[in-house]
């Protein structure tokens, strides 16, 4: 389903005038399909700054700019591009809910393993989290030269999954180095992970890397797409 790509975005922005922390990370997503016998992995860059993000990875550009409101999903190949609001991610978020069963009964409940572990050369300890049928491994490390309220800002460009997202920004006290994700969808078993593998300050980024670029198309966003559709099976 195309939509499901995206329910789940990541932040970032800088100026060079500015007096706000830039940093540039990496980090490896891989996706297990259940009808394909290798997974994928993608490298996924991230720029952040204080209110403003930019992620890219081979398919898509992102930028996030809670200062504005709206979210840009670019795609570079077809020059085309979609604008979104933090809470059309909220609506999206509770129709990809709704799909998982009564909603009521998906209460997020976060337990900490007490396992530790080492990724990278970070040290880590192990939050997991079960809403129904979904659940979230987080290994979380202290020792992360990254801003924990940088962090905590881009839960608020994860509306999709708003019950797990105010949990996290109150338990988690680190960055997660490591996280995996589960979730059982009519019976197929769909899993995810991201590792944390390079973090960077930088000294300054160019005037307009978080502006929408010139000469793209704008087209419509999943919830626009996905509007006519529900009118018409109320209207039967």
């Amino acid at each position: 389903m195309r939509t499901g790509r995206f329910l789940i975005v990541i932040l970032m922005f800088t100026t060079p005038l500015w007096s706000q922390a830039l940093y540039y990370l990496e980090q490896e997503n891989r996706i297990e399909n259940p009808h394909q016998q290798e997974s994928k992995t993608i490298l996924q860059k991230v720029w952040y700054a204080k209110d403003k993000m930019k992620t890219e990875d081979p398919q898509t550009v992102t930028i996030i700019r809670l200062d504005l409101n709206k979210i840009w999903i670019l795609n570079p190949t077809e020059k085309t591009y979609m604008e979104m609001q933090l809470e059309d991610l909220e609506a999206m978020g509770q129709l990809a809910l709704g799909m998982l069963g009564n909603t009521e009964d998906l209460k997020p409940v976060v337990t900490r393993t007490g396992k530790e572990k080492k990724y990278g050369q970070w040290k880590a300890s192990e939050l997991r989290i079960q809403m129904g049928p979904v659940t979230q491994r987080l290994w979380i490390s202290r020792e992360v030269d990254f801003p924990l309220d940088y962090y905590k800002q881009t839960l608020k460009a994860m509306p999709s999954l708003k019950q797990i997202s105010q949990l996290l920004e109150k338990e988690v006290d680190g960055i997660p180095v490591y996280t995996e994700s589960t979730m059982e969808i009519m019976g197929t078993r769909v899993s995810s992970s991201t590792e944390l593998i390079k973090v960077e300050r930088l000294p300054s980024l160019p005037g307009d890397f978080f502006d929408l670029p010139e000469g793209y198309t704008k087209i419509l966003n999943p919830v626009q797409q996905i509007q006519p559709r529900m009118r018409g099976m109320q209207q039967k």
